[in-house]
């Protein structure tokens, strides 16, 4: 599909195959801008933050919890939850020259409308396609492309 043609929705998922029953819902400690602690799982309060981590895990991308992110790279969720707050495609994508275009030497954090994201940090959700976390722009670029409720249904 090409650029201004991916309109995706979903509805709330089962675990994926990789997971176990009762192993929906993700968990993560963060070191938050402040220097404390943010922990917890993801909760049917966050409708954008579930679709934008069952959308992306279920693409077989890792870093599904916007709150953490590798690799000095926006991982398909954050990317997704940027959409979710008002960013728009073409301010995101790659081929755009936007947010979405970075590489191992853009840097640990980035502020995107009021949000502060990070991307030095390691996933815990690894699988052998991205080892590392967030593997390329093309995880970004993906998010970028989701839909969430909270975002403008045009892609740019």
């Amino acid at each position: 599909a090409g650029v201004g043609s991916a309109y995706l929705t979903a509805a709330p998922t089962t675990p994926g195959p990789m997971e176990k029953k009762g192993q929906a819902q993700s968990t993560q400690t963060t070191q938050v801008p402040d220097g404390m602690l943010s922990e917890g799982p993801l909760t049917e309060e966050d409708p954008d933050e579930q679709f934008c981590s069952s959308q992306c895990r279920s693409a077989g991308y890792c870093c599904n919890d916007y709150r953490v992110g590798s690799s000095q790279m926006v991982s398909c969720a954050q990317a997704c939850t940027m959409r979710a707050r008002g960013s728009r495609y073409e301010d995101m994508g790659t081929d755009r020259n936007g947010i979405c275009k970075r590489d191992g030497q853009s840097g640990c954090r980035l502020e995107v409308n009021g949000q502060s994201y990070s991307f030095c940090q390691r996933c815990s959700d690894l699988q052998a396609s991205c080892p590392h976390g967030v593997q390329s722009s093309d995880a970004c670029d993906f998010g970028a492309r989701l839909n969430p409720a909270g975002s403008r249904l045009l892609l740019g």
